[in-house]
């Protein structure tokens, strides 16, 4: 059986702005939080992406966690994690991207949440499979646990400072930009160039030859440098 919940707030570092249209802090030492909750939207315009980012922020709509459960109102709260990182784009098409995240979070499972496919897991099972999960000699997470409050699971991850680095290749069309991680499938995100700013669409998981949005909800903001 494989987990369908994976606990939400894994995506934030996965894709992994503070973007001040979000009414977000930039100013945290180290990195910048985490925007959750509703975010700006912003239009989708292409451009030449070529060149050395920074990364600003990320604003995360809380629709996006949604995707990873059906008929389940779930939510989660990711505004207690924070991201720092780079991004270059080299003029041959390989690319090389350093995240690094840390921060809490936290999921709030309603009853009749369904966690595996196939079959349903218990709160105390949830629980069981993330502190497996973090045991795990690769995990980026310090400690993880949930709970029964009310009649919701209620589960708390705190992710250790963790540093990625990642490289591949790079296309764009239109304002779609491709992009093929080494040894993983090719993800296509909507993103605009404007000035000295480049926005990254962030999405539940897009391959590259889906129809890319006209506009982001979710986004990553880099600034060149």
């Amino acid at each position: 059986m494989k987990a369908r919940a994976r606990t939400c707030s894994a995506l934030v570092f996965l894709s992994v702005s503070a973007v001040s249209a979000c009414g977000g802090s930039g100013d945290s030492p180290g990195g910048s939080n985490v925007v959750y909750g509703s975010c700006e939207e912003v239009a989708a315009c292409g451009g030449d992406p070529t060149g050395s980012w920074t990364l600003d922020g990320m604003c995360v709509d809380s629709s996006l966690s949604a995707a990873h459960l059906e008929d389940c109102d779930a939510k989660s709260d990711a505004s207690g994690l924070e991201a720092s990182g780079t991004l270059d784009f080299h003029a041959d098409g390989t690319f090389v991207r350093t995240m690094t995240g840390k921060g809490r979070s936290r999921s709030i499972y309603p009853p009749g949440c369904s966690f595996l496919e196939g079959g349903t897991l218990t709160c105390e099972g949830l629980d069981d499979l993330l502190k497996r999960s973090v045991d795990r000699v690769d995990s980026d997470y310090e400690s993880a646990g949930c709970a029964v409050v009310g009649e919701s699971c209620v589960c708390d991850m705190v992710m250790s400072e963790t540093t990625r680095t990642e490289t591949g290749t790079w296309t764009a069309s239109g304002a779609a930009l491709t992009i093929a991680r080494d040894g993983r499938n090719p993800r296509s995100e909507a993103f605009c160039v404007h000035g000295s700013s480049l926005t990254l669409g962030v999405s539940a998981g897009s391959q590259a030859d889906d129809v890319t949005a006209s506009t982001m909800t979710s986004y990553m903001r880099f600034t060149r440098r």
